[in-house]
């Protein structure tokens, strides 16, 4: 039935082939940090503050100027409904932490706040125009659709910055990821893997279904999955013996 042998051989080269999502992440988010470079410049991120301790104004024990301490700053955000009300958020805390920053640059606490929100967004037209127009796309022939946190704060400017026409914030912006991630189908895949000499019939082929299917019904079933939803697709690929899938083949 053949024999299937890994090399061991650091230099050799294991192809495979997934299916992806062409995605370009930068460090712009709200929990981004502002700091100051070796050349005296304004950076924001990649550095976070995350969900802990946060941004300054969270009062969670952040210290550090973020994006959001910029926008809270700028009247951007309203400290009054921040969570739908449920969460308070101080201000004077992140005008420590700016006022910080801005001293070290010669700047005023308000002027820190603009410059970096001017850095961010710069950050984000720059990713946006390595995605579009660096591959022949002009951004004016598409729709934004902006989500996430803070992303709808900077909507507005990177719409104006780029001439996209239309900007799209969905209702669920603030929890879009884990809105669509919810929604979202319960998907396994299963995969067996056999060496079979010619000629085969159906027979092996169906005994491995039946044996997968049986794998995923106990995993669907402990994600409470009622039988009657499940769905099983069979798919078989095969080739010779030592030959490389259609699949591999685009990859060097």
């Amino acid at each position: 039935m053949g024999d299937l042998r890994w090399s061991l051989d650091p230099n050799s080269r294991i192809r495979c082939g997934a299916s992806k999502l062409d995605i370009n992440t930068i460090g712009a988010g709200g929990g981004s940090i502002a700091w100051i470079d070796h050349g005296v410049l304004l950076r924001v991120g990649p550095q976070s503050a995350a969900a802990e301790p946060g941004p300054a104004c969270y009062d969670r024990g952040g210290t550090e100027p973020t994006v959001t301490d910029a926008n809270l700053i700028l009247g951007y955000i309203d400290p009054d409904y921040f969570l739908d009300g449920r969460m308070t958020i101080r201000r004077d805390l992140a005008e420590r932490a700016l006022t910080g920053l801005g001293n070290k640059l010669g700047l005023s606490m308000m002027e820190t706040a603009i410059g970096i929100i001017e850095v961010t967004n710069s950050n984000m037209v720059n990713a946006i125009r390595t995605m579009s127009v660096e591959r022949g796309h002009d951004p004016r022939d598409f729709v934004m659709i902006c989500f996430g946190g803070a992303g709808p704060l900077h909507a507005s400017s990177l719409k104006e910055d780029l001439g996209i026409p239309l900007a799209i914030i969905p209702y669920t912006a603030t929890a879009h990821s884990a809105y669509g991630f919810v929604c979202s189908n319960i998907c396994h895949n299963l995969v067996m893997s056999r060496y079979f000499r010619n000629p085969v019939d159906s027979e092996p082929f169906n005994r491995i279904f039946l044996e997968l299917e049986q794998k995923g019904r106990e995993l669907l079933g402990k994600e409470g999955v009622p039988e009657r939803d499940m769905i099983f697709n069979r798919f078989v690929d095969l080739r010779y013996c030592g030959q490389i899938s259609k699949s591999q083949s685009m990859f060097p």
